[in-house]
């Protein structure tokens, strides 16, 4: 059976748009003169006419629309909670092997970046630049490219050893003890092994 995709809200609110367009021309092109004062003798008679007139329209159709709009919400919400929940296992996989090097903070703004270029026609080397980027942004573009290439260009099934090796050229120090290069190295290396991570990972990558 082919699931049927919910409506968005413009539907909804376009029926609305329809009821407000009516009774705007109703009160602009009507012989009737409108009982501005409330409390006049005709007022009520005149606005109990106008309530009947122009009531939303009920039934299936309206029913209908209503169901597609709050389906239409809970896919939303559902995508959202998604997303974040495998952002949540990514940061847990970072802190787990670097807290020790890196502030967590740095951690999770590693993997909420690459996992907002999910979404995106970015190549791999771009994401991973612009992971470091967010880290470091006093460094350009052109510079950080260069330190990715090894690690965006690697031979495939060789990822494990090449985020090593990149590893294995940074000290083995606290983030503030290392130089601006050395955290250069070390974002881009993080931020492969994320992406190594989520490729490992059919749940997390099917989210994407």
């Amino acid at each position: 059976m082919v699931s049927r995709q919910p409506s968005p809200p413009g539907d909804f609110e376009s029926s609305l748009s329809q009821v407000e367009q009516e009774l705007m021309a109703a009160l602009l092109h009507s012989d009737v003169i409108y009982p501005w004062n409330p409390a006049a003798p005709d007022a009520d008679a005149y606005l109990d006419a106008q309530q009947q007139a122009f009531v939303l329209p009920e039934g299936e159709g309206m029913e209908t629309k209503t169901s597609q709009f709050f389906d239409y919400l809970d896919q939303l919400w559902s995508s959202i909670a998604a997303v974040d929940a495998s952002v949540q296992k990514i940061e847990a996989k970072l802190v787990k092997r670097f807290a020790v090097r890196v502030p967590r903070a740095i951690l999770e703004t590693i993997s909420q970046t690459l996992c907002q270029s999910l979404s995106t026609s970015l190549s791999l080397a771009d994401r991973l630049v612009e992971c470091a980027q967010e880290v470091l942004p006093q460094w350009n573009v052109e510079d950080l490219q260069v330190l990715a290439r090894p690690l965006a260009y690697a031979m495939r099934g060789m990822e494990t050893e090449v985020i090593d090796a990149a590893l294995r050229v940074v000290r083995p120090l606290s983030w503030t003890d290392l130089t601006e290069i050395e955290q250069a190295r070390l974002s881009l290396a993080i931020a492969r092994y994320a992406l190594t991570q989520v490729t490992l990972d059919p749940e997390t990558h099917s989210t994407f």
